[in-house]
């Protein structure tokens, strides 16, 4: 049995909460609303530099006691930065949920910065985003939305640059803390087993703070019709492409048809890209499309990765199914199946308490509302062929793409 309920604290903080009555844990994250997209140029990469900040310590903890709080009844803590939102989760025992909501909302509401732990967590950082430029699947990823989204604050990547992160100060990151401490941009999640008058009796406990008003800077909305092509070049044993364009919003209706698409062409082994080009050729070990979605936008995209000499017959390949799709749209057969897959790939996630805990702040984050699964999967179950159609007349796939090659040694 499973039980939802949203609530607003006495400070204004938003709280969604869903009860799983088979659980023995509980998730808990706190969503402070601002992401990479809200930082100023010169600041490229402060969300994610604070996210590692927080847990140097607190007015009452150091960082030992922060981790060893929970590491010791068996729980994890941990953070992570995108483009609209940093989120810190803690999961716990059921039973230790005081400690969990304790230590969570201490490091969020009350850290304490230092000078020397900024400028050593600036060379961990610094080091992280070389390890992304060593993958260069993530790199090559980063670069491709970056010119997607040229022109606009989605464009750059969530690390940030080695001169931005090396330029933040403290003061910076301290004036940045501040959107922890404004309600109108936090959210709270819950999942798992837990009393609800419980829970927000001790959320109103460890949510007192002096709250704050901030503002974001402006999104600005990207174009619909950027294009270009660039070339790199690394000493790798292979070339790797990504071909794409702009595409729906998550919040948008068309969303659901660029899934079933996505799905379709490269979401999985039985997909048109792994079935003719790496079974039917072997021309590569990894293929697959994906999508990217934010609140005003998103991109839809297609990786690839190949021996340098077998490059271009792959790439033409790529192409050739982009263009499939483009004229001919799904297949009868395929528009059955994958709405099939869809939905009972939403029912398997359902039984996964991180997963639910996963879909229900997403759709708190994006649509301001909890979205269960059953109406999840009726937008799968109501997308009409009519309306994919009508999706890849608006973006379409045949042309004016944005395309990316790390060019590999021969």
């Amino acid at each position: 049995m499973t039980e939802h309920r949203k609530f607003i604290l006495p400070n204004g903080i938003t709280v969604s909460a869903e009860k799983l009555d088979y659980a023995k844990s509980v998730l808990i994250s706190i969503w402070v609303l601002a992401g990479s997209r809200h930082e100023k140029p010169e600041l490229f990469g402060i969300s994610h530099l604070l996210e590692h900040l927080v847990f140097k310590g607190t007015q009452s903890r150091k960082i030992y006691h922060i981790a060893n709080g929970i590491e010791s009844v068996g729980g994890y803590i941990n953070a992570m930065t995108d483009k609209e939102s940093t989120c810190y989760y803690v999961r716990i025992p059921a039973d230790q949920l005081d400690r969990g909501l304790d230590i969570l909302t201490d490091l969020v509401f009350h850290p304490v910065f230092k000078a020397t732990d900024l400028e050593k967590e600036k060379q961990v950082v610094i080091d992280e985003l070389m390890s992304v430029e060593d993958n260069l699947e993530d790199w090559i990823g980063d670069v491709f939305e970056e010119q997607v989204f040229a022109g606009t604050d989605l464009a750059h990547p969530v690390i940030g640059t080695r001169e931005s992160v090396q330029g933040i100060q403290l003061k910076d990151i301290e004036e940045r803390a501040k959107f922890h401490l404004d309600p109108s941009k936090i959210l709270i999640t819950v999942s798992g087993q837990f009393n609800f008058s419980v829970l927000e009796k001790k959320l109103i406990k460890y949510t007192t703070f002096s709250s704050v008003s901030t503002a974001l800077p402006g999104v600005s909305i990207p174009a619909s019709d950027l294009t270009g092509d660039i070339l790199l070049k690394k000493p790798v044993n292979q070339s790797h492409l990504v071909i794409g364009r702009n595409a729906a919003a998550l919040n948008d209706d068309k969303s659901s048809s660029l899934m079933l698409i996505n799905a379709v062409l490269g979401g999985g082994m039985s997909s048109r890209l792994n079935l003719k080009i790496r079974e039917r050729y072997g021309f590569c070990y990894s293929i697959y499309s994906f999508t990217s979605f934010y609140s005003d936008t998103g991109a839809f995209g297609i990786y690839a990765a190949t021996d340098p000499g077998k490059f271009g017959k792959m790439e033409s390949l790529v192409k050739k199914e982009l263009d499939l799709l483009q004229k001919d749209s799904l297949t009868p057969r395929e528009f059955r199946q994958v709405k099939q897959s869809l939905i009972g790939s939403l029912e398997i996630t359902s039984e996964s308490l991180s997963n639910r805990h996963s879909m229900m702040a997403k759709s708190e984050v994006h649509y301001g509302r909890f979205k269960p699964f059953s109406e999840l999967i009726k937008e799968i179950e109501d997308v009409t062929s009519d309306q994919v159609r009508s999706y890849l007349d608006e973006y379409p796939l045949d042309g004016n793409l944005v395309k990316v090659i790390i060019q590999g040694e021969s």
